[in-house]
């Protein structure tokens, strides 16, 4: 086995099945159990195998580790190992850690050690040069659709509320944070105007209702087009593609 974190303290090896029938009896103990890891987003969990059901595992705070989950990826890059395998996991169990949507019945919080195995047959080798080609082809396909996106856009193609909403869509892909001065009015736009007809749903409004509502849109549109053709500028010159 190699191993990210340390062994501390006294631990109480116990299997995934004991914990999850009743997780109460190991409440804020070390404990240490074996399995199947999967580390992916929304989904760091251990179970007793691979395709097991989010009731048999635990959730794991991975983020607790030594440098948290970007110094644990890079040491499974570092290691070749993919995100997923058979090993080892030590840290305190907590009934209340309980994981993406509360699904799972306890978790791991913090997690002091993570073990993987050495062999491919435990934890497979992964091909890192591919991952990075398919990630750099990944960007620059939605880098285009948000160039096109925010060029419709300025060209009145596309509706400013449409517009936003197709870009907000980005949200964790680009590292753009819609929180920000700069691209805020897109976010506040999309916010307040969920309540009008835009796009398919169209086909399921009267056309006396839809009529009420266009007037609506197009006195929205126009209080907000400056500020949003201004974001839709910052975009373009902040996302370029490389023949650009």
């Amino acid at each position: 086995m190699i191993c990210f974190g340390k062994s501390d303290g006294a631990l109480v090896e116990v299997s995934l099945a004991d914990i999850t029938q009743r997780p109460e009896r190991f409440h804020g103990r070390h404990v240490r159990v074996a399995g199947f890891i999967t580390l992916r987003h929304e989904g760091t969990s251990i179970y007793p195998s691979d395709g097991a059901r989010t009731a048999e595992g635990l959730w794991l705070a991975v983020e607790t580790l030594p440098g948290g989950c970007r110094a644990l990826f890079m040491w499974l890059r570092e290691a070749g190992k993919g995100c997923a395998g058979f090993g080892l996991i030590e840290g305190i169990l907590r009934c209340e850690c309980c994981g993406h949507f509360g699904l799972w019945p306890a978790g791991i919080d913090p997690v002091t050690l993570l073990a993987v195995g050495e062999s491919n047959a435990e934890w497979p080798e992964r091909d890192w040069a591919l991952e990075d080609e398919a990630w750099r082809r990944y960007l620059l396909s939605v880098t285009s659709q948000l160039r096109q996106v925010a060029t419709d856009i300025l060209s009145g193609d596309l509706g400013l509320i449409e517009g936003s909403r197709l870009i907000l869509e980005f949200r964790g892909h680009m590292g753009v944070d819609f929180d920000d001065g700069e691209f805020r009015p897109l976010q506040d736009l999309t916010w307040s105007t969920l309540h009008l007809p835009i796009g398919r749903v169209r086909q399921y409004w009267a056309t006396d209702a839809l009529r009420d509502k266009d007037t609506e849109i197009r006195e929205v549109e126009e209080g907000w087009r400056e500020s949003i053709h201004r974001s839709c500028r910052l975009l373009l010159g902040r996302f370029k593609l490389p023949n650009e």
